[in-house]
């Protein structure tokens, strides 16, 4: 059997929720009115600065080499490092992918569901180049793991061939466009 609520019940309800908030307004000095108004202006501030470290973090980057430069796309989020480059058909020599990790380590790649083979390069937290493989498209369910030799901050996929026509050896630095994006949570 549902309750019933007389209109009489629910008025007094109504009307005891406005004074606790008039109470409130009172205790400061303020009309009912700029009491909320404060309120709803202290929220969307408290809001705005919770997540301005996403407002910041752009789709592309330019990264560059000595006289090389590329245009990657950007990799910060979990979701968008594990997505990566797969499914993709076709690629820019000029263009790649940057994975950012909040800090150095052994971060493996494996190309499933990849269609392109890439050259995948390490670089640590200063930038520099710590290593370079090839690696191959795999449809399978068994696709290998592509290790680095050392710790990394930094992953860039190109398409294979990029590394030996344009790119160093390990220990050449990259420099970013725009650092500061990279300030993850």
């Amino acid at each position: 059997m549902a309750a019933k609520i007389r209109l009489k019940d629910f008025i007094e309800i109504k009307i005891k929720n406005k004074k606790l908030l008039y109470d409130g307004a009172n205790k400061m000095n303020m009309s009912y009115k700029q009491y909320i108004f404060w309120s709803s202006i202290f929220v969307i501030v408290a809001s705005v600065i919770g997540t301005t470290h996403l407002l910041y973090i752009p789709k592309t980057l330019q990264v560059c080499q000595e006289t090389a430069c590329f245009n990657v796309e950007l990799a910060v989020t979990p979701a968008q490092r594990e997505q990566g480059l797969m499914f993709r058909n076709a690629r820019n020599k000029s263009q790649g992918m940057l994975f950012v990790f909040p800090k150095r380590g052994f971060y493996d790649f494996w190309m499933k569901n990849t269609k392109l083979p890439l050259d995948m390069i390490w670089l640590d937290d200063k930038k520099r180049i710590v290593d370079i493989q090839e690696a191959m498209p795999c449809i399978s369910q068994q696709c290998p793991v592509y290790h680095p030799k050392n710790e990394a901050q930094y992953v860039l996929e190109f398409p294979q061939g990029t590394a030996k026509k344009g790119l160093r050896k390990q220990g050449s630095q990259f420099s970013f466009a725009r650092d500061y994006f990279f300030t993850l949570r």
